[in-house]
């Protein structure tokens, strides 16, 4: 879209009340084009624009974290999401960054955003739930393809905005922006008009941290135990799957991994098939790795003989004195059996025999709510989402029943999903 609207001032201490109370919590990295096509004029209009946005946010290392990345033939990490305490150290960078011309490499640039910046060391909190949002900056094509690099940005849950200037290719900014692209895709005519995009980014980026539910602090409480079984049958793409393991990595990375949390791994199509038992792991990296490393059958859809299969994770010697297990069931898809007599007979000896507790995350409308009943055994153990890419949405509701801790219930931001 071509945006002609005026400048104006936009404050962001805080959401606006219409979406919700709680003040902007994010992390932000900033991808901008420093190639020769920009010039040193239009750099420093670029560096006005970045000013004028972050002077409408709360910045500082536990409200809205910056980090910013100036890219041409190759990336040039200016400071890292980290590096900086106060909003002045920021915006006093921004104003001596130095232009450095050369080719663009926008791709090159995502990866290595993606692995410089959004890792905890680098002072991403995205494993406590906190939005993650980038922003790319450029006035040209890019001379490597984008669109990969691009969607697995988006994969990791990083809502990804795009800032096309003058000859910026509209195909390719479309390739980048993350959905609904017409949130996240900005596109002005010249550099003397990026000056007027300053409030609507603002307000977009502003807003997205309420709109995504998310939580800002992980839920520290002194153990439990969590194993998964999580769809792969026919009906689930390899795209759908990936948003699949996001999701438990979402959820097992929300609490303080090392010894406290055990974690357990199963997918099911036609058969139910242990990927790792239940067990702990030392970093989070180890533990993506191995969910990484799940495949699934892409068979025929079996809830009766999941759920046996899943009993495996709880016999008395794998189990935790003094824990109570839970059990997360995902599926998006109708059992063809319909054998709901076996499945609520198993279901019972999860909840009555294991001792476990049952939920279950739905995703889409082909899904017998009876049959939902009978797994959960109570209707608050169910959630519901319309798609894959919306399950990081829900994840923050899925910790927040995990967690035994009253205070870990209170950090959470209040949900506006129906009970």
């Amino acid at each position: 879209m071509i945006v002609t609207v005026e400048e104006s001032v936009l404050t962001c201490g805080g959401c606006p009340l219409a979406v919700c109370t709680q003040e902007a919590v994010a992390d932000v990295v900033f991808l901008v084009d420093g190639s020769s096509s920009i010039g040193l004029g239009n750099f420093k209009k670029v560096q006005q624009f970045l000013l004028t946005l972050l002077g409408s946010f709360d910045v500082s290392s536990d409200q809205v974290r910056v980090g910013l990345v100036q890219y041409s033939t190759s990336p040039h990490l200016e400071f890292l999401l980290n590096t900086y305490q106060e909003k002045e150290q920021v915006l006093n960078h921004i104003r001596s960054m130095h232009y450095r011309a050369g080719g663009t490499f926008t791709r090159l640039s995502l990866e290595f955003m993606l692995t410089t910046l959004f890792t905890a060391e680098a002072g991403s909190r995205a494993h406590l739930g906190v939005p993650q949002f980038a922003m790319v900056i450029t006035d040209g094509k890019s001379q490597d393809d984008v669109k990969q690099a691009a969607d697995t940005v988006k994969r990791r849950g990083i809502t990804l905005y795009a800032v096309g200037i003058k000859d910026a290719e509209l195909e390719e900014l479309h390739d980048i922006a993350s959905m609904p692209v017409s949130n996240s895709y900005f596109s002005v005519k010249s550099f003397d008009k990026l000056k007027y995009l300053s409030r609507q980014v603002t307000q977009e980026i502003c807003s997205a941290p309420c709109k995504t539910l998310s939580f800002v602090h992980y839920c520290n409480i002194a153990l439990v135990d969590i194993a998964f079984l999580i769809d792969g049958s026919e009906s689930i793409t390899p795209n759908q799957y990936d948003l699949e393991k996001d999701f438990v990595k979402r959820i097992v990375n929300s609490f303080d991994i090392h010894d406290h949390v055990r974690v357990g791994l199963a997918t099911f199509s036609e058969t139910c098939d242990i990927q790792f038992n239940m067990k702990t792991f030392n970093t989070r990296l180890e533990f993506d790795q191995e969910v990484d490393a799940a495949i699934p059958r892409y068979k025929g859809t079996n809830l009766a003989v999941a759920l046996d299969g899943s009993r495996k994770f709880f016999t008395p010697n794998r189990r935790r004195k003094d824990v109570k297990p839970r059990l997360i069931v995902m599926t998006d898809g109708d059992d063809r059996n319909q054998n709901k007599e076996k499945i609520s007979r198993i279901a019972n000896l999860l909840r009555n025999v294991d001792d476990v507790t049952i939920v279950v995350v739905v995703v889409g409308e082909f899904v017998n709510p009876i049959v939902l009943n009978l797994i959960a055994g109570e209707r608050s153990n169910i959630y519901r989402t319309v798609s894959h890419s919306n399950l990081k949405d829900i994840a923050p509701r899925i910790v927040r029943a995990i967690c035994d801790d009253p205070e870990c219930s209170e950090s959470f931001v209040s949900s506006h999903f129906p009970s």
